[in-house]
């Protein structure tokens, strides 16, 4: 291959090179990496799996002479979220339990409907509202508390209802118990799965008259819970 041609001292020479050779980079492949499963772990399952649970509970509550009345529900237990009430679990938690050992609620969002009797045609004026709380407690003595003190939400019921009336809330385990990694309060935050969690907290549904009346009133709640589930359980032979 003739590269240049260069003119000197009279004389024509040539200067011939060598064709520049191309290089080629050698492309790397990722190894693909297998997971030794430990001893005890059942093989194949994730380390933690998170789900969306959900739970439906009816109750009433009655505002006898125009007292407050209230029930409280788990914010961040699966357990038993009805506290007593009824014992239920959200559904596919048995399905869950069998696979994982210990669970977390990271969050919670709770729906409370207002259930009408067909035979009524005119109920005394009333309200209703929920807040979050750190025990199973009222932590006011009437409506007036809650409405002041800004806490949760409330709605006033109608007298002549044509429709269910709705309050919600919800629950960070981050913001409520003011942490910033949840795996590093597993133990307070955290629970096996035949347990609820050793701090909770707590939806408190309350209903009170404002005439005075004696009044009972259904309520329908659904509470969809956020979970992280870790600690697979052990395996058995096929």
């Amino acid at each position: 291959m003739v590269s240049n041609l260069n003119i000197k001292n009279k004389y024509l020479y040539i200067v011939y090179t060598m064709p520049r050779r191309k290089t080629y980079r050698k492309k790397r492949r990722a190894r693909k990496s297998y997971a030794v499963s430990r001893v005890g772990i059942t093989p194949g399952m994730p380390a933690t799996r998170r789900a969306v649970l959900r739970v439906c509970i009816s109750f009433s509550l009655t505002s006898t002479t125009g007292a407050i009345s209230a029930q409280s529900l788990l914010a961040n237990g699966c357990f038993d979220p009805t506290e007593g009430l009824s014992a239920r679990s959200p559904m596919g938690w048995d399905t869950w339990n069998q696979l994982y050992k210990t669970y977390v609620v990271l969050g919670s969002k709770a729906s409370i409907r207002t259930v009408h009797s067909s035979g009524a045609s005119s109920y005394s004026p009333a309200i209703c509202g929920v807040v979050i709380n750190n025990d199973n407690s009222t932590p006011y003595l009437n409506y007036q508390g809650f409405v002041e003190s800004k806490k949760g939400s409330y709605r006033m019921l109608d007298t002549h209802p044509k429709s269910a009336s709705v309050v919600k809330s919800f629950y960070s385990a981050k913001k409520f118990f003011n942490v910033t990694d949840i795996k590093d309060n597993m133990d307070r935050l955290g629970a096996l799965v035949s347990a609820d969690p050793s701090e909770s907290a707590h939806y408190v549904i309350w209903y009170q008259t404002l005439n005075g009346a004696t009044q009972t009133q259904d309520f329908l709640a659904t509470i969809d819970y956020i979970v992280d589930f870790s600690e697979p359980a052990i395996g058995v032979e096929s």
